[in-house]
């Protein structure tokens, strides 16, 4: 079998590149939001475990922060697939074009 030629090589080298860049561009507002539900469901955890009062009633504010929490809850269990996902084709990317 003949050896790729330097054209090959270099058409090659720059498509990955380029495949790259896109998906680097793709998880960047799907790392934001992986971020921002964290920090929002973090800071609900902290307010409902540690800094509760048990002698008052609930105010709407309360309410909206549960339903916040919750929600970012499951929008961890979702993006967290995507994040680990697109970290792993990220890395095997970058691999796959330094060894060209």
């Amino acid at each position: 079998m003949n050896k790729p030629s330097n054209e090959w090589q270099q058409v090659k080298h720059a498509t990955l590149d380029r495949v790259r860049r896109q998906l680097d561009g793709a998880m960047n507002p799907i790392t934001t939001a992986f971020i921002a539900s964290c920090t929002v469901y973090l800071a609900g955890l902290i307010r409902f475990s540690f800094l509760t009062d048990t002698g008052r009633d609930y105010t709407w504010l309360d309410a909206l922060q549960i339903l916040a929490t919750a929600g970012s809850g499951l929008l961890l269990l979702i993006l967290s697939g995507a994040v680990v996902a697109l970290g792993v084709v990220s890395a095997r990317l970058e691999t796959v074009t330094s060894e060209s």
